[in-house]
Parts: C-alpha cells; structure tokens; sequence
C-alpha cells in the first residue's frame, strides 16, 4: 500500500508493507513500513534506509529512521540485543550481545563442557614469554594492530584446527592462567626471600648471643 518503486529503478521490487520506497536499481524492500533501497540494497522492518548502494539494513519497530553510513555496509537496529545460537543439544552454545553490554558474551557453562583438564599456569607462562608480539595492519587497510600471529599462538598453544584464525576464548584463558602463573611465581619469590630473611635473622642472633659469650669471658678474664 502506498508503496513506490522510482521509474529509473530497474529490476527492483517491493514485496508488501506500506510506505516503502526503493531509489535504486536492483534493490529489495520484503515489507515493513517506510524503509527505502538504493541500489543492489535491501531495506527491511520499520524506517530502514539503505541509501548507500551495496547496503543491508535491518531496523527493528523502533518508530525513528535507521540508515546505512557507507556502501556495501551491513548494519542492523536491534533494542532487544543479538543473538547466535547453535540450535540445540547438549553441546548447544550461544553468542550474543545485548544494549548496555560492553562486549559481546558466549557460552561458557560448566555443563557445557567436557575433557576438563588443570593447567600449569608457569608452563603456559613460560610459553607466553616466547610468543612474538608485533605492530602490524591487514593488507588494504592503515589501521594498526598489536597482536601475536596465528600461527606463532598455534604452534605454542595448538588449541583448535586453525592455524590462521585466532579465538578470543583461548586469548582471554590464555592471559588469565599466565596471570595465575605470574603469582605463582611471586609468591614462591617471596615465600624464598623470607625463608633468606629468617635465616639471616637467625644467623644474626646467633651472633649476637656469641659476641655477648665473648664479652662476658672477656670482662671476666681483666678481673
């Protein structure tokens, strides 16, 4: 109802829904209510505008306009937050983000998982210290980066199938266990430095108690 598809639009369609627009050739609008496509864009749900061509926007039943900021951008309005899911089972897991997180959140339930091994906290530690950490951007893009190379963090800590892929769970359990083996190894430096200072402090009263035997045979010795 309402809806517009612009003559110079070629080959565009509109499927439904009411007040919907598409500016462009080859762009899509399924439905919903005043969204717009330009070109080779699709525009869905309440006021998407996919003004720039290449464009994929989602917005939600917010009653405000939701509109693309670049070309070929895939960009989605979500108040009620994002979540992937593996479907179900045992083993099922979940990504998701909500507003107000600060990042996204993923499965980790304890009866999610299994083959549950300790680790030794100085050893990775260890292998940590011998990782390569560098500055570096992606090709095409001037954007730095300071980070270890997949294959360098693979070859230390061959934790999955992927030489060239790095999983933020295995960086994040990584970094803790080596802070765990960090404290190891203060504390053992301390518990070592006191046992030092407790047998230092025992030699100096051992002395102590010699000089004062000395003292008191020489005083006895002038009588």
């Amino acid at each position: 109802m309402n809806n517009t598809i612009q003559s110079y639009a070629n080959t565009s369609t509109i499927g439904g829904g009411e007040d919907n627009t598409n500016t462009g050739s080859y762009a899509t609008v399924p439905g919903g209510y005043k969204n717009s496509a330009a070109n080779y864009s699709f525009a869905a749900g309440r006021r998407a505008k996919a003004n720039n061509q290449g464009t994929f926007v989602w917005a939600d039943s917010t009653d405000a306009d939701f509109a693309s900021a670049a070309n070929n951008e895939v960009a989605f309005r979500c108040n009620g937050g994002v979540r992937f899911t593996s479907g179900g089972g045992g083993g099922n897991q979940t990504v998701s983000w909500t507003p107000g997180s600060a990042s996204w959140s993923f499965s980790s339930d304890r009866n999610l998982k299994e083959g549950v091994a300790a680790v030794d906290g100085k050893s990775v530690l260890d292998k940590l210290s011998r990782l390569a950490i560098a500055e570096w951007n992606y090709k095409g893009f001037a954007q730095r980066h300071i980070g270890p190379m997949a294959q360098d963090f693979h070859a230390l800590f061959p934790l999955n199938e992927s030489e060239t892929t790095l999983n933020s769970a295995d960086l994040d359990g990584v970094a803790l266990v080596a802070i765990q083996g960090l404290n190891q190894k203060l504390e053992e430096q301390v518990q070592e430095k006191d046992a030092r200072i407790a047998g230092l402090e025992q030699s100096v009263s051992e002395l102590k108690v010699l000089v004062k035997a000395l003292v008191e045979k020489s005083n006895g010795g002038e009588q």
